[in-house]
């Protein structure tokens, strides 16, 4: 796991990951020891804005890696596109977080696959008590 006593290794859009407890925090580096993310979660699970932060401040004490992450947009470009979007306030924690942002910034399109891989588990939990209910109601009924 890199850290940010080492800036010099991390390039321009470089897509970093620092891992919490319950999820990973995603941000994109811009240079000089900087950090362009979604607050979100970061601050509270209802409001956020895009802004920039130290890389400190990113990681938060929990470390970081670089995500090899290579898309459309790379380097100054990637920068270019998350620099756009500072100030922006409209984070949604399933819409609108901090991995879509980076996503958006590297590939074009928004997307999480934190997101997607929780709908997936909670599909599977309520899919999984559906059928289990269905099984019991039809033994039951299979008793009359």
């Amino acid at each position: 796991m890199q850290h940010a006593q080492y800036p010099d290794a991390l390039c321009p859009g470089d897509h970093l990951v620092s891992p919490r407890p319950g999820y990973s925090h995603h941000g994109i580096y811009i240079s000089n020891n900087t950090v362009i993310h979604y607050s979100g979660l970061h601050r509270n699970a209802v409001s956020g804005s895009v802004c920039e932060i130290s890389v400190d401040e990113f990681h938060a004490g929990f470390g970081f890696r670089v995500q090899n992450n290579k898309g459309r947009y790379q380097g100054q470009e990637a920068v270019k596109r998350a620099r756009s979007r500072l100030g922006e306030d409209k984070y949604h924690l399933l819409f609108n977080n901090c991995e879509h942002f980076v996503h958006w910034v590297l590939h074009g399109k928004a997307r999480s696959q934190q997101v997607n891989n929780a709908l997936i588990g909670l599909t599977t939990v309520v899919l999984t008590g559906v059928g289990r209910w269905a099984l019991k109601k039809y033994r039951g009924s299979e008793r009359v």
